[in-house]
């Protein structure tokens, strides 16, 4: 996401992360002031996109900070088994993307020897 406002590294960008961090449902977040950026990942069943957005755009008081193109990578809820959906799709992407390698049986190499 783009985070709008920010006018120092430790000042803003550090604050913002840091509340980020403190929030439950956050897993991970990086702040860069150079870029204007937040890449984050949470857990969705903790926390919602609307809440995030809310947390940054109060901190330092109301209107400081302006959110747009928020983008986030959800989490599975590790206590329930659930997968997101399309972290499930990815993975099966991947795997039929990957080569299927077949490896002799290193054994049956040494049994020889």
């Amino acid at each position: 996401m783009s985070i709008e406002g920010m006018v120092c590294e430790m000042g803003c960008a550090k604050t913002i992360q840091d509340k980020l961090l403190e929030t439950d449902g956050i897993v991970s977040a990086e702040v860069n002031y150079e870029k204007e950026s937040c890449k984050l990942e949470y857990d969705a069943s903790k926390i919602s996109d609307k809440e995030i957005i809310a947390l940054i755009e109060s901190v330092n008081g109301k209107d400081h900070y302006k959110v747009e193109k928020f983008k986030a990578t959800k989490v599975e809820n590790s206590s329930s088994g659930e997968v997101d959906s399309e972290s499930q799709e990815d993975e099966e992407s991947i795997m039929e993307r990957m080569p299927n390698l077949n490896f002799p049986n290193i054994f049956s190499i040494l049994k020889r020897v």
